[in-house]
């Protein structure tokens, strides 16, 4: 356990995506905690302002912006704001996404306008933020963090789009380690199993469609539970850190071991 006086990421400056709910807000405590100035990106000022308070009102540095990031403009505008309040960007961490009931459906009556929401988001941002961030990491190096899903390695019910938008982020994460290396930036994911976010927002199986009692999981997931967002956190600190400073273009799994089931 990291103690309160290692901070390991002190002097670097992270900006996560969709950092001020669920995974994306403890990923943001954490790095923050580990003495990362942290730019948190929401939809809108209020919510990205409201946890960047919070987490400012016990000392670390965070910040929040509000960016729709389903527009090209928007994504550049983020990296650029980012780097406008901190000279800089370190580590990037493309969590926002499309999640729970908006990216499912059936799939033979699956409407257009859902699967460009689904893609705007999940893919193109990732994309997008990955390319205007990198910009400004070739001088000094940086990392990239992708967050995926299990979703892209087994199928599940009603979920298409969202299961494509997952893979496409592996293929990515594969695609921009290999381009970026020379710069000295790493690219990786993590692909989060079952997640209970709680009242924060939806979980990976928390739909009308597949809401399993949490016996369920205690059967399905060797570990025997649910994972929590501090699971995730620390796996992108991990990858983030220079304890992984030789890993580039892989895919953590972060499931509990259910897809070794």
């Amino acid at each position: 356990m990291i103690g309160a006086t290692e901070q390991p990421f002190a002097g670097r400056v992270a900006l996560v995506t969709g950092g001020g709910t669920g995974i994306g807000a403890r990923v943001s405590s954490v790095l923050a905690e580990r003495g990362a100035a942290v730019v948190v990106v929401q939809p809108d000022e209020r919510s990205a302002g409201e946890l960047a308070a919070k987490l400012a009102a016990d000392g670390r540095d965070v910040r929040g912006i509000g960016e729709d990031l389903s527009s090209a403009a928007a994504c550049l505008s983020a990296v650029e704001r980012c780097v406008a309040l901190h000279g800089g960007i370190d580590i990037l961490v493309n969590n926002a996404a499309v999640v729970g009931d908006p990216a499912r459906g059936d799939l033979l009556g699956f409407a257009d306008e859902r699967l460009d929401a689904i893609i705007d988001v999940n893919v193109k941002a990732v994309f997008r933020c990955s390319r205007n961030a990198a910009r400004h990491m070739t001088e000094r190096g940086g990392v990239i963090v992708n967050v995926a899903s299990v979703g892209a390695f087994a199928a599940q019910d009603r979920s298409s789009a969202y299961v494509a938008s997952k893979a496409a982020v592996i293929g990515m994460t594969r695609g921009m380690a290999f381009e970026l290396a020379p710069h000295g930036i790493r690219v990786v994911a993590v692909a989060p199993g079952d997640i209970d976010i709680g009242a924060d927002g939806p979980t990976l199986t928390g739909s009308a469609y597949f809401a399993p009692p949490a016996s369920w999981w205690e059967r399905k997931a060797p570990i025997g539970r649910r994972g929590t967002p501090d699971d995730i956190a620390r796996a992108v600190a991990f990858l983030a850190s220079e304890e992984a400073r030789y890993v580039t273009g892989q895919t953590l799994v972060v499931d509990g071991g259910w897809l070794s089931y």
